[in-house]
């Protein structure tokens, strides 16, 4: 599978109601060192609630903003124009090798659907 197309899916994949694991036998500790350092360059994406206000993944903290306040961001993230294909060119172009999402960060919120916590994609429009 070409790098592009499976960078997509773990994209895809992280706002799909299953989580989808891709497994492969782990790498030696040497062969991981060598991999990461000929990647070079990857892209770690920080998206959740915050993205509604424009800021950080920290902004909740950083900025002190109460729970309730925080949980109406989150109740508004509606990423109707995602388009993971846009976002995968823009990568691809600027050189990128791996890209890494986080699904869900300190705050608590998942980008996808959990049955660990109600605080995901579901309170969302």
């Amino acid at each position: 599978m070409p790098l592009r197309r499976l960078i997509l899916v773990i994209l895809l994949a992280s706002l799909c109601q299953a989580q989808v694991r891709i497994s492969q036998p782990p790498l030696e500790a040497q062969e991981r060192t060598r991999w990461f350092r000929e990647a070079k360059f990857g892209i770690f994406i920080h998206w959740g609630p915050y993205a509604v206000i424009g800021r950080h993944e920290w902004a909740r903290h950083r900025f002190q903003i109460p729970q309730d306040q925080y949980d109406a961001y989150a109740r508004q993230f509606n990423p109707v124009r995602f388009n993971p294909q846009q976002w995968m060119n823009l990568f691809s172009a600027a050189g990128a090798r791996y890209v890494v999402i986080t699904s869900k960060h300190h705050d608590g919120f998942s980008i996808y659907r959990s049955q660990v916590s109600p605080y995901d994609m579901e309170i969302t429009p």
